[in-house]
C-alpha cells in the first residue's frame, strides 16, 4: 500500500542538497531497511546527481546478502514465508541491483578512509563505537544522508540500558554493572539538532524535539553562476594563475580556497631551492591535506627536484597523496608509462599500496618506512614529505629532519585523535630553532599553514559541529588560558559525578569539553573511544582539581589538574586523602580494589607505537590494613636491570640511572667483608676470572678479554652487593657498558653534556674495573689461594719385585706407570702455559685474526 511521505523529510533532504550540508536520520524498527530505497529516491530527485555511491556498514552479516545471485534466492524465500511484501520486495531488490553499494564490516572501517559516499547506512547499533561512528560519517559528502538503523524498542529511553558490544571490555571481576551514559548523551544530542530526524520504519516522525514541528525550505545566496563567495574567490584565483607554470595547472586541481593557498605556500618553498625550509600543514580531518601535498610534490618534480622521499605511518595512509601526485603530473602533461611509472609494493601486508613513482629525467620519488634507520636512507634527499606526522613517534620524526626541504602535515583534531603533541612539542621546537624569512640566511625558514574549509561539504555543516561536540573532537578552544595561577594549597579536589557530567546539560558539557581539552593537550594521542570509556566503564572514577571558587559568580572555575604542572602534586595528595577516608566517605564499590595496596613502579618493555617511549605506572601505598605487602619497587628494579640489555638498550642512560637510583657512596660502611659477602663473591668470579680482571686493570689485555665479566659485575654493583664508591660518570659508564651493551659512540652522544670522549670513557671504565677488582681481591684473596688447583706431587719410591700374589708387579709395569705419570705432568704444564699465553697475548691473536 502506497503512503504519502511526510514533507518535512523531503524538505530536510532538499535543504541539505542546496546548502551542501549533510542530514541524519535515525530509523527505529525491524523493517527499516525497506525504507532505504525511498530515501535514496528522494535524494536522487533533490540532487540530480547522475551517479551516487552508498556505504553500508554492519557488524557480522547482512539480512540480505551482497552477492547478486544470493540476493534473489533470499528475497524469494522471504516472500514465500510472508516476511516481505512483494511490492516492497521489487522496490528493494531493484535498489540493490542498480545502486553502487560498498559493504563494510565495522572492524574493517579503516579501509574506507579517504573515500566519499552520498549515503552512509549504519546497522547493528550495538556494535557502534565512537571511533567507527566518526570514521564512517566523515566519508559522506555535502548533501548526503547518514542513516542509523535500530531494532524495535519499547521506547527511546531503552537506549539508556542497551548493552553495547564494547561494554564487555569495560567489565571487571569487581565491577560488572555498566551504565550506558554515552548512549543517553548521544540521543539527547540528536534531539537538539535541526538536521536530524528520528522516525520509525514507516517514515513516521517521532516528536522528540520541537524543531521537527516545522522544517522550512531555505534560500541560498549565490551569484549568477551559482557560486558562493569562497567559490568565487577560488575561481578568480584559478583564472589569474592559468598561464603560470606549474602553479596554474596545479591550482586548477584544488577544491577549496584554503587548499589552493596551502599549495601556493608549498610551491613558494619549492621555488626557493635553498633547501633550508620547513613547512607544516595543520588541519582537521577531511580538509585536503594529503591532496595538497601530492600536488606540491608534482610541482617539485616539474621544478627539477630529483630525489623526493615520502613517509607516513603506513603506505595505506599515502593512497590519496600518490593519487594526487599522478593527477598533478597528468595536469603538467606527464604521461603514465611514458614519463612516469607507478610501482606497487609486492609485500602482502601492504596490500599493493603504491610505494614508488619512477619518473624519467633522473627524478625519483618513493615511500620509506618511518623508523630509526630511515634517516640514513634520506641523506641524499632534496625534499622529504612526512604525512600524518603526529601519528609517527616524535623521536623518529626529529631524527628524520635534516639539511633538505621538509614538508609536514598533521591532523590536529578529528576522529583519529592525534592529540596536540605535535603542535605543542615538535612545532614549538622547530619555531625556536629556526629563523624567519626576513632574518639571517644562516638558519632554516619555518612556516605553518592551517586549512579550515572542508573538501566534502560546505562550511557550517551541522553534522560536523554535532559530531565535534558529541565526541569532543575540537576542544582546542577550551584549553584554559589562565593569566594568574592560584596557590596550589588553596585548590580543592572534586569527585565528578559521571551521571551529571554526561547528562548533556549546558554546564556539564562545558566541564566535559574542558576536561577533554586537558587530556588532548597532555597526551600524544587521543581517541573518541576514550570518551565512551570515561562514561561507561564502571571501574573508572573522575577527579578534577579546581582553584578557589567564587560563589558570587555563576561560572565554572578552570580545571588545573594536569600532571605536567605543579598542581599534579597537590591533586595526588588530595586524592590520597580521599581514598584514606580523610576527606569524605566513599562508596563501598570504591573500597574494592584497595584491599591490597602496593608501592612501586612498573614499566612496559615495548615502546609505544605513537610516542616511541615506554609507559611507566607508579603505585602508591595508601593503607596496608594489617596486610603484609611485598616490596614491588625492588622487584621492579631487579626486572628492569635484567631488561636493560634486550628491551631498554636505547633508553637514555640518564633516564635509566634515575630509574635504578643506585647508591654510589658507601662512606658509612664498616670495614671488612662479611662471611655472606665472601660466599657470594666466591660464586661470582672464579680464580681464573680474577686473573683476567687483574690483567685488564694492569693494561695487559683489552676489553674483549673481560667482556663476559662486565655484566655480572654491573648487576652486582647496582644491587649494592659490591659496596664501592663511584662517581656519577663512572656509574653511568658501567651501566651503559655492563647492562645496556652500548658502544662507545652511543655513550659519547648521550653523555654530551659531560664532554666525554671515547678515550676518557675507556679510561674511566678501566678505573671502575680497578676499583671493583680491588674490592673483590680483598674479599676473595684467601679463597682464591685455597681453591687454586695445584699439580699433584709425584713421590718416588723404590721398586719392589713382589710382596704377595695379589700385589705382585713386574719392573716393566712399574716403568710403564711412571711413564704415564710423566706424560700427565707434561700435559698439565702444557695446559697451564696455554691458558696464560692466550690470556696475556690475546691482543696479538686478535690482530692476527
Amino acid at each position: 500500500m502506497r503512503k504519502k511521505v511526510d514533507e518535512r523529510i523531503r524538505t530536510l533532504i532538499e535543504n541539505g542538497v542546496k546548502l551542501r550540508h549533510r542530514s541524519l536520520f535515525l530509523m527505529i524498527g525491524d523493517k527499516s531497511r525497506h525504507q532505504i530505497p525511498n530515501l535514496n529516491l528522494m535524494l536522487k530527485h533533490a540532487s540530480l546527481k547522475p551517479s551516487r555511491k552508498i556505504l553500508w556498514c554492519y557488524k557480522d552479516e547482512l539480512e540480505i546478502s551482497s552477492h547478486k545471485q544470493k540476493q534473489k534466492k533470499q528475497v524469494k524465500k522471504m516472500i514465500d514465508r510472508g516476511l516481505l511484501d512483494p511490492e516492497l520486495a521489487d522496490n528493494y531488490t531493484l535498489f540493490l541491483a542498480t545502486t553502487d553499494i560498498t559493504y563494510c564490516h565495522y572492524k574493517d572501517s579503516k579501509r574506507i578512509l579517504g573515500r566519499t559516499f552520498s549515503m552512509c547506512i549504519l546497522q547493528d547499533f550495538e556494535a557502534l563505537t565512537p571511533n567507527v561512528l566518526a570514521r564512517t560519517i566523515e566519508t559522506v559528502e555535502g548533501g548526503g544522508l547518514i542513516i542509523l538503523m535500530l531494532r524495535s524498542l519499547p521506547s527511546l529511553t531503552s537506549l539508556y540500558t542497551m548493552v553495547m558490544d564494547v561494554h564487555q571490555r569495560f567489565r571487571t571481576e569487581s565491577h560488572t554493572q555498566v551504565t550506558a551514559r554515552f548512549n543517553e548523551r548521544l540521543l539527547l544530542s540528536l534531539a537538539s539538532r535541526k538536521s536530524c530526524i528520528v522516525m520509525d520504519d514507516e517514515l513516521n516522525i517521532l516528536p522528540i524535539s520541537s524543531h521537527v514541528r516545522s522544517i522550512q525550505p531555505v534560500s541560498l545566496s549565490e551569484d549568477l553562476e551559482g557560486l558562493s563567495e569562497r567559490e568565487r574567490e577560488l575561481q578568480d584565483l584559478k583564472e589569474q594563475l592559468r598561464e603560470a607554470f606549474p602553479m596554474g595547472q596545479l591550482i586548477g586541481k584544488c577544491c577549496t580556497m584554503d587548499q589552493a593557498t596551502g599549495v601556493i605556500s608549498f610551491l613558494d618553498a619549492i621555488f626557493d631551492k635553498t633547501l633550508r625550509g620547513t613547512v607544516a600543514l595543520l588541519a582537521a580531518r577531511g580538509r585536503g591535506k594529503s591532496a595538497a601535498l601530492g600536488l606540491s610534490i608534482a610541482g617539485a618534480v616539474a621544478t627539477g627536484y630529483s630525489s623526493i622521499f615520502v613517509t607516513a605511518p603506513s603506505p595505506e595512509n599515502l593512497k590519496t597523496l600518490f593519487e594526487f601526485v599522478c593527477k598533478g603530473l597528468n595536469a603538467l602533461d606527464y604521461k603514465e608509462h611514458l614519463h612516469y611509472v607507478v610501482i606497487q609494493s609486492k609485500d602482502p601486508e601492504m596490500k599493493k599500496a603504491t610505494v614508488k613513482i619512477d619518473i624519467r629525467k633522473q627524478h625519483r620519488q618513493r615511500y620509506i618506512r618511518p623508523s630509526e634507520q630511515a634517516k640514513h636512507a634520506i641523506t641524499q634527499a632534496n625534499l622529504l614529505v612526512i604525512d600524518e606526522a603526529a601519528a609517527i613517534p616524535l623521536p623518529i620524526v626529529k631524527s628524520m629532519l635534516g639539511p633538505y626541504l621538509v614538508f609536514l602535515s598533521s591532523t590536529v583534531n578529528g576522529y583519529e585523535g592525534t592529540g596536540r603533541s605535535l603542535l605543542l612539542k615538535l612545532l614549538e621546537q622547530l619555531q625556536s630553532q629556526t629563523t624567519s624569512a626576513n632574518s639571517s640566511n644562516s638558519g632554516r625558514i619555518f612556516k605553518k599553514i592551517e586549512l579550515n574549509e572542508s573538501i566534502r561539504y560546505a562550511p557550517g555543516d551541522p553534522i560536523e559541529s554535532w559530531l565535534n561536540g558529541l565526541l569532543c573532537l575540537d576542544v582546542a578552544k577550551h584549553i584554559p588560558h589562565i593569566s594568574r595561577l592560584p596557590d596550589p594549597k588553596k585548590c580543592d579536589l572534586y569527585y565528578v559525578n559521571r551521571d551529571a557530567l554526561f547528562s548533556y546539560h549546558k554546564e556539564a558539557e562545558l566541564l566535559l569539553q574542558r576536561m577533554m581539552a586537558l587530556y588532548v593537550a597532555s597526551h600524544y594521542k587521543n581517541s573518541p573511544d576514550d570518551l565512551q570509556l570515561m562514561a561507561d566503564a564502571p571501574a573508572h572514577h573522575l577527579f578534577v582539581l579546581l582553584g578557589p571558587v567564587d560563589e558570587t559568580k555563576n561560572v565554572l572555575p578552570d580545571i588545573l589538574c594536569v600532571i605536567q604542572m605543579k598542581y599534579g602534586t597537590e591533586a595526588v595528595k588530595k586524592l590520597t586523602e580521599y581514598y584514606e577516608g580523610k576527606m569524605t566517605h566513599f562508596a563501598e564499590e570504591d573500597k574494592e580494589g584497595l584491599e591490597e595496596p602496593q608501592t612501586g613502579l612498573t614499566e612496559a618493555a615495548e615502546k609505544s607505537d605513537v610516542t616511541g617511549e615506554h609507559t611507566c605506572m607508579v603505585l602508591k601505598e595508601i593503607s596496608s590494613n594489617g596486610i603484609e605487602v611485598p616490596e614491588p619497587s625492588q622487584y621492579f628494579r631487579q626486572r628492569f636491570r635484567s631488561l636493560l640489555g634486550p628491551c631498554f638498550q636505547k633508553l637514555h642512560c640518564k633516564l635509566a640511572m634515575s630509574i635504578i637510583a643506585p647508591k654510589r657512596k658507601f662512606t658509612d660502611r664498616t670495614p671488612g667483608p662479611s662471611d655472606d659477602e665472601k660466599r657470594q663473591q666466591e660464586k661470582l668470579l672464579s680464580p681464573y676470572d680474577m686473573e683476567r680482571l687483574e690483567d685488564y686493570t694492569n693494561n695487559m689485555v683489552d676489553f674483549p678479554v673481560i667482556m663476559d665479566l662486565v655484566p655480572r659485575l654491573a648487576h652486582e654493583y647496582f644491587q649494592e652487593k659490591i659496596p664501592v664508591t663511584l662517581t656519577a660518570v663512572q656509574a653511568t659508564i658501567l651501566l651503559c657498558m655492563g647492562l645496556q651493551n652500548k658502544d662507545l659512540t652511543s655513550i659519547k652522544d648521550e653523555m654530551e653534556e659531560e664532554r666525554v670522549t671515547r678515550e676518557s670513557i675507556l679510561s674511566d671504565f678501566r678505573k671502575v674495573m680497578k676499583i671493583l677488582y680491588k674490592y673483590l681481591k680483598n674479599v676473595a684473596s684467601k679463597q682464591t689461594a685455597a681453591t687454586t688447583p695445584r699439580l699433584k706431587q709425584i713421590e718416588l719410591a723404590p721398586h719392589s719385585r713382589s710382596v704377595d700374589e695379589d700385589h705382585s708387579r713386574s719392573v716393566d709395569e712399574d716403568l710403564e706407570e711412571g711413564a704415564r705419570e710423566v706424560m700427565v705432568h707434561k700435559y698439565l704444564n702444557y695446559l697451564n702455559f696455554k691458558t696464560k699465553f692466550i690470556t696475556k697475548f690475546s691482543r696479538f691473536y686478535e690482530t692476527k685474526g
